[in-house]
Parts: structure tokens; sequence; C-alpha cells
């Protein structure tokens, strides 16, 4: 690879996207797409309250008005362009290994990866509380509960942490 698309090092790379962030960001495109298709044709069928807590053993102990559903959507699809934005610019992001002329081509794609790696996860966390939260809106039992947050956060800080190890090992 030419290394003169590197400099100076902190410049915009066009590092190429690999067969597996292309997956990941098609992906991701047609989870966000799905959740708001979902969210769009069930919201007129929602009550007006819905459920925004559970207790640890998995039952209701807060409700909203529907309208928090649009809110977090809106949440959620902000952290989608956030990061479909970032993925865009690996160079900006902060590396616990050495950057250097000759491996920030690995270095940028990794960290790129990355991102787009825990945009897949926070999207499908998000689904799974959106359906979660619409099922028990409609009268459904409690599948996931609490359990959805604890295992997707687990997932975004294990795919950090793999991505942080392997950022070092690169020289």
């Amino acid at each position: 690879m030419d290394s003169t698309i590197f400099e100076p090092l902190h410049s915009n790379p066009q590092v190429p996207s690999s067969r597996l962030d292309k997956v990941i960001e098609l992906l991701s495109f047609i989870l966000m797409i799905g959740l708001l298709a979902i969210i769009m044709k069930i919201y007129p069928h929602l009550p007006a309250k819905i459920p925004s807590h559970f207790t640890i053993s998995g039952e209701i102990d807060g409700w909203t008005e529907k309208q928090a559903l649009w809110a977090f959507t809106g949440i959620v699809f902000a952290l989608y362009l956030g990061l479909t934005w970032l993925a865009q610019m690996p160079h900006r992001l902060n590396y616990p290994g050495d950057v250097t002329q000759e491996n920030a081509p690995y270095q940028y794609a990794l960290g790129r990866t990355m991102l787009r790696l825990i945009k897949l996860e926070i999207l499908l966390m998000s689904a799974a509380i959106s359906v979660e939260l619409i099922s028990v809106a409609q009268g459904g039992e409690v599948h996931y509960g609490v359990y959805i947050a604890p295992v997707f956060l687990a997932a975004i800080l294990a795919t950090a942490l793999f991505f942080a190890y392997r950022s070092t090992k690169i020289k």
C-alpha cells in the first residue's frame, strides 16, 4: 500500500472498507430503517401509556407516554448518524497502540470496524428494547425485561476491549 496517502499522519486517509465493514454497514442500515418502519406502523395502535422501566424480576414499575418511543428512536437515529460519520474519520480516534506511518492503515481500519460493530450492537439493543416495549404495551408478556441492556452493554464493552487489545498488538 502506498504510504504517501498517510502524509501527514493525521490527515484524512482513504482506507478501503473491508467486506466485513460493508456487511456491518448494510445490517446497521437495515436495522435502522426496520426500527423506524416498525414504530411508524405500530405507533397508532399503541395505548397512550407504554412501559418505561422494569424491575430486576422483569415486572413493569414505570410507565410513560407513547411519544417517548419517538424520543428513544430519535436518540438511536442520532447515534446511528453520529457513529456513521465518525467511522469516516478514523484518524480522529484515540488508539491505545502507537499509530505510525507504517501501521496507520491497519489502525484506522481496526478503529473504523470497531465503531461500525458498536453501532450495530447499539441498533440490535435498541431494536430488542423497542420490540419488547411494544409487545408488553400491547398486552404481551415480558420476555427479556431487565436483561436486554446489561447483555448488550457487556457486548459493547467486550467489543471495545477486544479492539483496544488488537490495536496494541499492531506494530
